[in-house]
């Protein structure tokens, strides 16, 4: 039989071996197995050894820029045609713009009856040098035509609303230059009165070899349109 001494001393063998191997740490694991993976703080998997992707931001670049435009609020781009003209060549002569309402029609050295007992002439043109003053006035050559005006009706008309322009050959309005020989036609006219007025425009030589002469007194009665050459010099 063993003897109580002889129990004592194996148990007390076996309690230092525990403790042995408390001190000495975990087992390790045995080959081939697999240890657990840490878990991260958010309590999901951190693999070892994966590479997150690279996050860059690439800068717009300064030197293009592409502007989208909508086609249907796009302006419209206007399309113009027609024949160029050799350098030196005279282009044709063009016709006046229309004349707004009926017109009388008459050649420059004419009178024109307007229809209502009022007569209008050309008395004379004559070329000269205009200085411009005002804004939107031009000097240099240029024309002085005097027009005159007679009232052979019954009633007196007035001549506030009455207007002269001069259109050169290429179908535009000379500019109208306002000197001190200038007079406009005005006031009252009295029937079987007369009255003279001069204006002055600026207009080049080119534009002489044919030109029209407008002259209206008042809205809703024809517009005296008197057509030829004016004089160059």
């Amino acid at each position: 039989m063993i003897g109580i001494a002889a129990i004592l001393s194996i148990a007390a063998a076996c309690t230092g071996d525990a403790a042995d191997e408390s001190a000495a740490g975990p087992t390790p694991a045995a080959a081939g197995s697999v240890a657990p993976e840490p878990m991260d703080e958010s309590g999901g998997t951190d693999t070892e050894g994966t590479v997150a992707p690279l996050q860059t931001t690439e800068a717009p670049s300064s030197e293009t820029t592409v502007v989208t435009t909508d086609a249907a609020t796009a302006p419209p781009v206007e399309q113009t045609s027609g024949e160029v003209l050799a350098s030196g060549t005279v282009p044709p002569p063009v016709a006046p713009p229309p004349v707004p309402g009926p017109t009388v029609t008459s050649e420059i050295d004419e009178p024109a009856d307007f229809g209502t007992g009022i007569i209008a002439a050309v008395d004379e043109i004559t070329a000269v040098e205009v200085e411009g003053r005002m804004p939107g006035e031009r000097s240099g050559p240029g024309v002085m035509v005097s027009v005159r005006v007679e009232n052979q009706s019954s009633a007196s008309i007035t001549l506030d609303f009455t207007t002269v322009d001069l259109i050169g050959l290429d179908g535009t309005s000379a500019t109208p230059v306002e000197m001190d020989e200038s007079i406009r036609l005005e006031g009252e006219l009295e029937p079987g009165a007369s009255a003279v007025g001069r204006y002055h425009y600026f207009i080049p030589v080119e534009q002489r070899a044919s030109a029209t002469i407008t002259i209206s007194y008042a809205a809703g009665v024809p517009t005296a349109l008197f057509t030829g050459a004016l004089p160059d010099a």
